[in-house]
């Protein structure tokens, strides 16, 4: 952190990119990707030979969730759509899949890392309404930021993730 204290950028992750008009006026913004969710099961559960789950279909159960990650779900799936009830764990993500397969509850993954879920557990597509539930992902920074390795931090992620 420089000697201001100010944080020289920033990832957001989770607003929903109609939003960004009211943020622009006080930074720079560049979008990084947008990635899309997919819930794992036990492979003993009711729901594991469905190739694709509905929310709504998750209403009974428990979603574990790590730390801080409940509110990127909530806007990601959009104000007025009802959660299921949610269980925070300060672990690593293996951990909480691991919990996925010994029953303890569902979970929901990028699904891009539907390859990382250990064995007792399936990762399934995940819709609302038949569509696909997104986090957009976007660096931040402020227009005074004088750090010289600013111009080469956003020039490398203009590269990694343009469209």
């Amino acid at each position: 952190m420089p000697k201001t204290g100010r944080l020289l950028i920033g990832t957001v992750a989770g607003f929903k990119s109609e939003w960004w008009p009211v943020f622009d006026r006080n930074g720079g913004r560049l979008h990084v990707g947008i990635r899309t969710l997919a819930v794992v099961v036990a492979s003993n559960h009711s729901l594991a030979n469905c190739p694709v789950i509905e929310w709504s279909e998750l209403g009974q159960e428990t979603l574990l969730v790590r730390r801080g990650e409940a509110f990127l779900l909530a806007d990601a799936v959009g104000n007025g759509v009802q959660l299921p009830a949610i269980v925070e764990h300060h672990v690593s993500a293996g951990i909480l899949l691991s919990l996925v397969g010994n029953g303890l509850g569902v979970a929901l993954i990028h699904d891009g890392d539907a390859n990382r879920v250990p064995e007792g557990a399936v990762c399934r597509k995940l819709r609302i309404g038949g569509k696909p539930i997104q986090i957009c992902n976007f660096a931040r920074w402020r227009p005074d930021n004088a750090n010289p390795a600013l111009p080469m931090f956003i020039a490398f992620l203009r590269d990694r993730y343009s469209s």
